[in-house]
C-alpha cells in the first residue's frame, strides 16, 4: 500500500489554514502547515512534500516569491 500524498498548507489566516488542512486529511492526505513564507521553507528543507497549497498574498513573504 502506498503511503498518503503529503500536502504542504502555507496561509496567514488561521482559520483558513486550519479548514483546508480538516478537508485535505479527511480526504486522506497527510496535511503539514505553516503560517507564513519563512515557515514554509523551513518545512520544505526538513520535509518532502509532494505538493504545496499557498496564499497568494501574505505578509512578510508572499505566495510568489515562496513558489520561486
Amino acid at each position: 500500500m502506498e503511503p498518503p500524498k503529503s500536502i504542504l498548507v502555507v496561509d496567514d489566516e488561521a482559520e483558513m489554514l486550519e479548514t483546508c488542512r480538516k478537508i485535505l486529511a479527511r480526504k486522506g492526505y497527510s496535511v503539514g502547515v505553516a503560517s507564513d513564507g519563512e515557515t514554509a521553507l523551513e518545512r520544505l528543507r526538513s520535509d518532502p512534500f509532494d505538493l504545496m497549497i499557498a496564499d497568494l498574498r501574505m505578509p512578510g513573504m508572499d505566495g510568489m516569491t515562496l513558489l520561486r
